[in-house]
Parts: structure tokens; sequence; C-alpha cells
């Protein structure tokens, strides 16, 4: 099976970086809009975005709004014909976030591209479609 590129995947967390900042810009210009909020609930609109974009759309839907614009998905590595459910798209943020960009070093020595948190967690990216997919 070939898998997809470290590249590929940074550039689907470049997207849903931009995503994110545009979603928390509007809403910034909603809140202000309508009266203004206090610090502590934009502060709250972030810190939920940030925390919980990723492991629910990786729960849910088999991965963000980049990986599907990439072509690529999360599942399960133990069964590739299975998603990883919530629970384990949560740790796998958590784990992620905590080891930043050492977790994605680490997919350049693997033939399976999988990240440090990746084999934490038993998950791997792959082609939603091998024959469709996007140049890297």
């Amino acid at each position: 099976m070939e898998y997809p590129p470290a590249g590929t995947r940074v550039k689907a967390a470049i997207i849903d970086f931009l995503l994110m900042l545009l979603v928390f810009t509007l809403t910034a210009y909603v809140i202000d809009a309508i009266g203004g909020a206090p610090n502590w609930l934009r502060a709250s609109i972030f810190v939920l975005m940030v925390y919980l974009y990723d492991p629910l759309a990786v729960g849910l839907r088999g991965g963000t709004l980049g990986h599907h614009l990439l072509g690529v998905e999360v599942r399960s590595h133990s069964n590739q014909e299975k998603r990883i459910n919530l629970l384990i798209a949560t740790l796998r943020v958590m784990v992620k976030y905590v080891l930043g960009g050492i977790s994605v070093l680490v997919s350049y020595s693997r033939k399976d591209h999988r990240a440090l948190h990746d084999l934490i967690c038993d998950s791997v990216v792959i082609y939603k479609d091998p024959e469709k997919r996007i140049a890297d």
C-alpha cells in the first residue's frame, strides 16, 4: 500500500489552520457586531475550536477539511476499513499538540509515513482513493 507523505499531511494542517483562522475571525466580527463579549468568552471559543475541530472531524468523518481536500483520511492501522473512534481521535490530537513537530519528523523516517501520534494511537493516514490521489 502507498501512504501519503508527510508533506501532504503538513498541507492538510495548513488548510485546517487557515480554516480555523477564518472561522475565528468571522466569529470575532459577529461578536463585535452584536455588542461585544468578554475576553474569557472569546478565549473559550478559540480553545474549543482548536481542541475540538480535529478530533470531531477525524472521529466522525474520518478527517478534517484539509484531509478531505487532499484526498486522505485517518483510519485504524490495525483495521484500515475502520475509522478511529472519537476517544482515540481526541487522544491522537492531544498527543499531536503535546509533541508538535517532533511527531511529524518521525513520519519522514517511516515507509508508512506514520507520525508518532499515529503510532501511539494505532492510526494511519491513507489515500481515500489511491487511483484519484492528488499529486504530492
